[in-house]
């Protein structure tokens, strides 16, 4: 089994896709996530970290569940929203979790409009969301679950807006994922995350 007592069509779908066991770290992120802690998670690219990371949101959220989101996945750009909307389309086959995109190059008004119908994680980069946040846009009340991805390549333009984000959801779960620690991420998980666990 990928990970101790996941839904049996959650594991018919994983095994359809060859992953029938988590790896080390996928477990520790796994067991980490799930207890409601914050989290840092580092791993070099390839160790599975997104796979990790949207197999326990997906586990956790389990299904559609009313209209505002519940998890908020930041990521660097189009592409990496899109990777996300793909990993989530495959790993998710089982589920009717919404997943919506919000990044730049197309209208925000259009992003808009389908996280407001209904979401249940939202992709996106931080510029976008906080675009569509500061227009009353995104409901952010329900989040539960903040995921910084790549945050070893935060910019020092990127650092105030993602702790505006911390202090704005400051009590929901907040999970930090990169390929290497850096001073950056020390100093975020030290003045912003409470009880942090690191998984390495």
């Amino acid at each position: 089994m990928f990970y101790p007592k996941i839904q049996p069509e959650f594991q018919e779908n994983l095994n359809r896709l060859n992953l029938n066991a988590a790896n080390e770290f996928q477990l520790n992120v796994f067991k980490k996530m799930r207890s409601g802690a914050d989290v840092v998670a580092i791993a070099e690219a390839g160790t599975g970290k997104t796979t990790g990371i949207i197999t326990t949101l997906i586990h956790q959220l389990k299904e559609a569940f009313e209209d505002a989101p519940r998890a908020l996945i930041i990521v660097n750009n189009r592409a990496e929203v899109e990777f996300y909307l793909a990993q989530f389309a495959e790993l998710g086959r089982h589920t009717d979790l919404r997943v919506k995109p919000a990044f730049e190059g197309k209208p925000w008004k259009d992003q808009m409009e389908e996280i407001y119908i209904g979401a249940d994680v939202v992709v996106g980069t931080i510029g976008r969301i906080q675009e569509i946040y500061f227009k009353n846009g995104i409901n952010l009340n329900k989040i539960k679950h903040l995921i910084i991805e790549n945050a070893h390549n935060l910019t020092h333009q990127q650092v105030p807006q993602i702790e505006r984000l911390l202090l704005t959801l400051e009590k929901c779960q907040r999970t930090f994922v990169g390929q290497h620690i850096t001073e950056r991420i020390e100093r975020i998980a030290d003045e912003h995350l409470k009880k942090v666990e690191w998984v390495e």
